[in-house]
């Protein structure tokens, strides 16, 4: 075997929210790379890193995905529907209701709503639905993995009302290794720019959400160190 050069893996790279807006700006208008193709690349990734993290356990596993009104929420779905392809039966709870006006003005994620119904994953509208299931699993001691795909990088105001009361009830979920929480970008209620609650009464920030894709290699040195946090 000839001798092969190994490229180096890229050092993890720090996004302000408005460069990250401005990457998906350019990549839909600059690259023609459809919004909707860009979806399905992050879902995928974040079924991908759902599926490692349940490698580990013996018995079949709750998936209870968390889908918010804005391009996070799309991604939860793309992720569901990545996850039951795969033979995993993902339940997806919605913060918005069936009529809500997130649905007429997110394309993107209308479409991948009628997708998952049309495939017929188990989908629930509503945050009644929501805060049920989560409140139903809280003390429960069979395997549960939360995608949570509430809100992303382009919060910038404080949670409030049912959204805020869902990512509380998130973070009581966090009892490793039974109970794991998977953040599509980052924590919801987290300001992307500080890493820190959007205020000081907004929901405190979990430590075990992981990220959707898988994090660089570690450098070869004793005091290297993963973070864990998207």
């Amino acid at each position: 075997m000839k001798n092969q050069t190994m490229i180096p893996p890229r050092p993890p790279r720090l996004f302000t929210r408005s460069a990250l807006r401005e990457l998906d700006h350019r990549a839909v208008a600059e690259f023609h790379i459809p919004l909707l193709l860009l979806m399905e690349n992050a879902g995928r990734g974040v079924a991908d890193a759902a599926s490692r993290m349940l490698a580990a356990t013996t018995e079949p596993a709750t998936i209870l995905i968390l889908a918010g009104p804005g391009n996070n929420g799309a991604d939860a779905l793309v992720a569901a529907r990545h996850l039951a392809e795969a033979g995993l039966a993902p339940q997806v709870r919605t913060l918005f209701e069936t009529d809500a006006p997130c649905l007429h003005t997110n394309a993107a994620l209308s479409q991948h709503l009628q997708i998952a119904h049309s495939l017929g994953l188990a989908t629930h509208l509503g945050t009644a639905h929501m805060l049920a299931a989560l409140t139903a699993t809280q003390d429960s001691s069979h395997p549960l993995l939360i995608i949570n795909g509430l809100f992303g990088t382009g919060l910038t105001r404080p949670l409030t009302g049912p959204a805020r009361a869902a990512v509380e009830l998130v973070n009581h979920h966090s009892r490793p290794p039974t109970q794991q929480i998977l953040a599509i970008d980052i924590p919801s209620g987290l300001d992307a720019d500080t890493g820190l609650p959007l205020t000081a009464a907004s929901p405190p920030p979990l430590l075990p959400h992981l990220p959707a894709s898988p994090p660089a290699p570690p450098k070869p040195s004793p005091s290297a160190a993963s973070n864990a946090a998207t």
